[in-house]
């Protein structure tokens, strides 16, 4: 590990304001509650840093990576992040007033909650694909409606068609053939049984006596 590599470290309610930390590599580092005011991490690697509730105000973040960073409630007022990467990053109850973001990447960052931005800012920011609560709304409406409803509709139709289907055949007479009594010619081709003998042998002993 090098001297500037900071990577998955603890560095949780520590007080480094005012330090040069450019250049410096905080992959996963945690540095929650920290006071980091002034600091400057110009061409940094935050990915993946944990910066909740952090006191960033008037830091330099020029070129930072802060791609999947969480800053959920950091004080970012008056910092200057121009040309840093900040997608996929957790921006959520931040405080961004005076912030500089020309330049930022911004795609998918999660800005719901966030106060001090002009209304000219906050659209830009929409445009470069920040997501605000209100438009993270409509894409789990859209989200729903495309993998939930439409999919669970087609099988709730599907269902039914083959319910109606099954119904339909239960109605329909069975194809099976009753079966029929013995044909008279079959029964000829038996051998008399012995009461039939018996009953033959009678009636004719009963025609001789007349």
């Amino acid at each position: 590990m090098s001297d500037n590599d900071f990577s998955y470290q603890d560095w949780n309610g520590c007080d480094r304001k005012n330090q040069d930390l450019s250049y410096h590599i905080f992959i996963g580092t945690k540095i929650n509650g920290s006071d980091l005011r002034g600091c400057i991490f110009n061409g940094s690697k935050l990915q993946n840093a944990q910066l909740c509730g952090t006191d960033l105000r008037n830091a330099s973040l020029r070129g930072a990576n802060l791609c999947n960073a969480n800053l959920k409630g950091a004080d970012l007022r008056e910092a200057i992040l121009i040309g840093a990467d900040l997608s996929h990053a957790n921006l959520q109850h931040t405080k961004l007033n005076g912030v500089d973001f020309s330049g930022t990447n911004v795609q998918s960052a999660l800005f719901g909650g966030s106060s001090g931005l002009s209304k000219e800012v906050k659209e830009a920011l929409k445009s470069g694909g920040a997501v605000f609560s209100d438009s993270l709304a409509t894409t789990n409406i859209q989200w729903w409606i495309q993998y939930v409803l439409i999919p669970l509709t087609a099988i709730i139709i599907g269902s039914g068609g083959i319910i109606g289907f099954l119904n339909q055949n239960k109605k329909q007479p069975s194809s099976q053939a009753t079966p029929s009594s013995t044909p008279e010619y079959v029964k000829q081709t038996f051998p008399p049984s012995k009461n039939e003998l018996v009953n033959s042998e009678q009636t004719q002993s009963a025609s001789k006596k007349k």
